[in-house]
């Protein structure tokens, strides 16, 4: 991804950590997330839905959607991806 994102993802854990969620307007609130929200590591993935289970709907069900793509693909999914194809192939058993 890009040289800062570590850097931004521990940030994101120490701002979560010292609950720093709560005292913020709730339409900035998402921008806790970003960090870790195109992460395909799975500990960012359960931090985001962590994260996004504080803002609700329909945040949470995006970070466990997410997370699920990444628990059973080990990366996300691109149009192109042999992944996608092998989903839309009826011959190939899932």
């Amino acid at each position: 991804m890009f040289a800062a994102d570590p850097l931004a993802r521990h940030y994101a854990q120490l701002a979560s950590d010292a609950r720093h969620l709560k005292h913020v307007e709730s339409a900035l609130r998402v921008f806790f997330c970003v960090p870790v929200a195109h992460s395909e590591d799975m500990a960012d993935r359960e931090m985001s839905v962590c994260l996004e289970a504080k803002l609700g709907e329909p945040w949470l069900t995006r970070a466990e959607g997410h997370r699920d793509i990444i628990q059973r693909f080990g990366r996300f999914l691109s149009p192109q991806s042999e992944y996608v194809n092998l989903i839309h192939r009826s011959d190939v058993a899932m």
